[in-house]
């Protein structure tokens, strides 16, 4: 009401999230003790802080990760995403406490799914709402409690491109989706009924454009299990023609790659449909979507069975008859990139074309110098390099630099500190060294992604023109 704003919490703690009591006298913070970046991964606890200022008090303190701390309207409970242990490499559960004390509990055990997002239905006191991932679609569900009854709110073949937002009384929704055929519209229509209607279309000229037809595709790794992803066919796809093929494995690991649209300048299978190409990605394990267990399979076994999930993946497009086996190309970024670099050393006889995007390429130096060397080291190998020099040193692509062969386009950031510039500079020097077909571009300016427009172009330009020479 004055206009002026005060500070509630003192500033040697780094607030990632908050929520306000219904009653508006205190706050509920999702905070860590320093502004690292590895602490608001790995060292984050919800605290409590009068909203007159003062100090703030520890509420509840859980191993591994946490975001988005929602207390309900009636005031009666506090819900948040969290891990489920110290390695757990995504916060996808649903957590809730009685607001004034007692032991958290999960609501999403046993779950094989993930959660990314809650908050509380309206109209409706004590009802969660949470969107998840589930194989390579989304889901919405409401939990009501104190009955902790789950079920299914909208059950329609959209990608989510935002969280929900609710009408005050809860009974209308509206959101941001996208499918195969568009990117995201504004969808609308009324809660409960398990289907929105299309509101928008912001992109009209797609009405005239040939896209490639999307498929989710599964198949069997080599022990067995059953690994899924997704299709992009080139267009004007014929039957018992092969078509060169371009893997692109999403990064994280902790992350998924969903039925939905694929024409960003990260995603590229639209863009390379239209050139011919057959473009697919990999849900290996250690992807989200499929349960805890799912998203762990690949701990400390980085480029292990995750990789040879790949490798079949491969295969079996190759044994159905659409993928030439002499033209499979390989490109993604940060993790991705890591694969990437991988497949373009280790596994180089297999690939006759990759772009390794601020990918890893030596554990070594990325040790110490990436802003989340205490998360790689805690969820993703359950060891510190300190410990086991070999094991890092052997899951490294600079390890494999013998058997490289593979022309490799290497694009990174100036600014990465994720993934520090120095990771491509290293596997360019062996590449050279090596007498591989190589070219390394910088973008200045960039972190950990490609946010300029200018450089967006530039960048899938040199992705069209990198594949279309060494693959076609």
């Amino acid at each position: 009401q004055t206009g002026e704003s005060r500070l509630v919490t003192r500033s040697d703690i780094t607030v990632h999230d908050f929520d306000w009591s219904p009653d508006g006298r205190e706050f509920i913070l999702a905070a860590a003790d320093t502004p690292l970046v590895d602490d608001s991964f790995m060292r984050v606890k919800l605290m409590r802080v009068s909203a007159d200022g003062g100090e703030p008090r520890l509420f509840v303190r859980t191993e591994g990760k946490l975001t988005h701390p929602r207390w309900s309207p009636d005031g009666r409970w506090i819900a948040w995403l969290g891990a489920t242990s110290i390695d757990d490499p995504y916060a996808g559960s649903v957590f809730v406490v009685p607001s004034a004390g007692g032991t958290p509990e999960n609501l999403l055990a046993g779950y094989e799914g993930t959660a990314v997002w809650l908050g509380w239905l309206p109209g409706a006191p004590s009802t969660i709402v949470f969107t998840s991932i589930e194989r390579q679609s989304n889901a919405m569900y409401t939990i009501a409690l104190p009955e902790r009854r789950r079920e299914r709110l909208l059950d329609q073949p959209i990608i989510y491109g935002s969280a929900p937002s609710f009408s005050r009384d809860g009974r209308q929704m509206a959101m941001a989706a996208n499918t195969p055929q568009h990117p995201n519209e504004i969808f609308f229509g009324a809660t409960g009924t398990r289907s929105l209607t299309r509101l928008t279309t912001f992109n009209p000229q797609l009405a005239d454009v040939r896209l490639g037809e999307q498929e989710v595709v599964r198949w069997k790794s080599v022990d067995g299990w059953e690994i899924e992803g997704v299709l992009v066919k080139p267009v004007g796809y014929q039957p018992g023609r092969r078509y060169p093929l371009v893997v692109q494995p999403h990064g994280g690991p902790e992350a998924a790659d969903l039925n939905g649209w694929l024409g960003t300048y990260s995603r590229w299978g639209q863009m390379l449909a239209g050139r011919g190409f057959a473009v697919f990605y990999p849900n290996y394990r250690g992807s989200i979507g499929r349960g805890v267990a799912f998203a762990k399979a690949d701990h400390r076994d980085l480029m292990g069975r995750e990789f040879e999930d790949i490798l079949s993946g491969i295969d079996h497009l190759i044994q159905i008859g659409l993928a030439d086996p002499d033209r499979v190309g390989i490109g993604g970024g940060s993790y991705g990139g890591y694969t990437s670099a991988w497949a373009a050393t280790f596994a180089s006889h297999r690939f006759k074309a990759a772009v390794v995007w601020m990918g890893i390429t030596n554990w070594y130096s990325m040790t110490g110098t990436s802003d989340i060397f205490w998360e790689n080291s805690t969820v993703h190998w359950n060891t510190i390099m300190y410990e086991n020099f070999a094991l890092y040193w052997e899951r490294s692509p600079i390890a494999h630099i013998a058997k490289a062969q593979t022309p490799t386009l290497l694009i990174h950031g100036a600014a990465d500190q994720r993934v520090p510039i120095g990771q491509s500079q290293e596997l360019y020097t062996a590449l050279k060294w090596k007498g591989v077909p190589v070219e390394f571009v910088t973008y200045p300016r960039e972190g950990h992604g490609v946010a300029e427009k200018a450089h967006q172009l530039d960048f899938m330009t040199r992705v069209i023109g990198w594949f279309e020479k060494y693959l076609k």
